[in-house]
């Protein structure tokens, strides 16, 4: 990518150009530029930016952007009147030509203020090349080679390489995709949407932006719509870091003891969620909120849900031993709050224990859905044979309806320990095939066709 620090190569530039249309405009101005016509180069420049403007704001229209519709529809309401003739038309086009670049600035943030100001010199200075006569000297208007070329960098830099949505309507275009039900749940999915979506040749603006919005959805919930949506809005977050690190760091570093200073406790909890998503957090914090934190981690709130909240803090060195601790003069009930809502390897005996005492055959169904399986890409093969233990030697579990399809279901999903977790595997199917017929669902012979496929059984 280029350097916006090193004087810019254009041919590199040009590349980065999104819409073939604009490539192509400000290509002739390039073209303009290398063979010193230079006025002409002047004029194709702002051709490029008008026309770029105008293709943004249709490409937002039909995205559903009702004031980019508006401008839409006034603009081909103009068009189709200069076709019939109409002598009132060309001043309304010159009108909206006019305003294009405020509108970009004040409507749809497209530039920003000091964007504007460039461009706005560029339209002036297309003016003096278009219409001489607007010149009071008597000699026509040349502008220098570096001039030019500050244009054609200024018209790429600022407008033409990024996408429709900066500001306000990329904060608002991402909460519509936060609150989609398709929105991935994938940390790798999650970086490649945005990265295709918002932060390839974002500005940094939008970028500091960005990070700012998240890290207030996250403290302070200022965003009621997407309440219940935060493992979302830290992913969104993480893939910010994951491409611009030294941004995000210093945008955190900056706003995380702004937000924290002062805040209630039910709302410094909140600060929990950001050490699963980045542990470095704890660092940007000042020592007085640690202190606050810490006393949180300490004595958790008696409601199990704003306890679980904490245990996304065992990332974080300092807090770990706190956390344990609480967890551990948890009774069963709140320690499966906790696992619920932070499927971590720590919690994998106590989940495997709580699902190995089940009393009923509902019970065992509920642990095994809710505790058990959301942990199998952190369990290790010493875990699976104390579930076999479990399966075998619990009646409430073996018997219950829906086991057999739950220990096929987590045989699946712990694929990646079949060679090590193979003895147990094929301990369980011994000791099911001693009390049960083999065709028995509950001698799970579905889990048996699976183990033949991996070459796990026979023994």
């Amino acid at each position: 990518m280029t350097s916006e620090l090193t004087l810019t190569d254009l041919d590199e530039l040009v590349l980065t150009v999104r819409d073939r249309n604009s490539r192509a405009y400000i290509g002739e101005a390039i073209t303009a530029y290398r063979a010193r016509a230079f006025r002409s180069a002047v004029m194709a420049a702002w051709v490029a930016v008008a026309y770029d403007v105008i293709a943004k704001l249709r490409e937002l229209a039909v995205q559903g952007d009702r004031a980019a519709q508006g401008f839409v529809a006034e603009l081909d309401a103009a068009v189709e009147a200069n076709g019939r003739g109409d002598p009132g038309a060309v001043p309304r086009l010159q009108k909206i030509e006019g305003d294009l670049l405020g509108r970009a600035l004040r409507e749809f943030e497209l530039l920003s203020p000091h964007e504007h100001v460039d461009l706005d010199r560029l339209k002036a200075d297309r003016n003096l090349c278009a219409h001489p006569a607007f010149s009071t000297d008597s000699l026509l208007f040349q502008p220098t080679p570096e001039l030019v070329r500050a244009h054609i960098a200024h018209a790429i830099l600022h407008l033409l390489r990024h996408p429709p949505v900066q500001g306000l309507n990329a904060l608002r275009r991402l909460k519509r995709d936060l609150l989609q039900p398709s929105f991935p749940t994938d940390p790798g999915e999650v970086a490649a949407l945005l990265e295709a979506r918002y932060l390839n040749h974002a500005k940094r603006a939008l970028l500091e932006n960005l990070v700012a919005v998240l890290l207030k959805i996250m403290l302070l919930e200022s965003e009621p719509d997407l309440v219940g949506k935060e493992a979302a809005v830290g992913q969104c977050l993480a893939a910010v870091r994951g491409r611009f690190p030294d941004l995000y760091a210093a945008k955190m570093a900056e706003q995380l003891p702004r937000l924290t200073d002062g805040l209630g406790d039910p709302e410094l909890r909140r600060a929990f969620r950001l050490f699963a998503v980045d542990p470095a957090c704890w660092g940007w914090l000042p020592e007085p909120t640690r202190v606050r934190l810490r006393g949180m981690a300490r004595v958790p709130p008696p409601d199990p849900a704003a306890a679980a909240l904490l245990f996304s803090g065992l990332a974080v060195g300092e807090l770990r031993p706190l956390l344990q601790a609480a967890f551990a003069g948890m009774d069963d009930t709140g320690k499966e709050t906790v696992i619920i809502a932070n499927p971590r390897p720590e919690f994998a005996e106590e989940a495997i224990r709580i699902y190995a005492e089940a009393g009923s055959y509902r019970g065992a169904e509920r642990y095994c859905a809710g505790l058990v399986l959301p942990l199998a890409p952190v369990l290790e093969a010493r875990h699976i044979d104390l579930i076999v233990d479990a399966y075998l030697e619990n009646g409430e579990i073996h018997d219950a309806a829906k086991s057999p399809d739950q220990i096929r279901e987590l045989f699946g999903k712990t694929s990646r320990l079949h060679a090590a977790a193979r003895p147990a595997w094929q301990r369980l199917i011994r000791g099911l095939l001693e009390t049960r017929e083999p065709h028995e669902h509950y001698a799970c012979p579905d889990l048996r066709a699976e183990m033949e496929r991996a070459g796990m059984w026979p023994a």
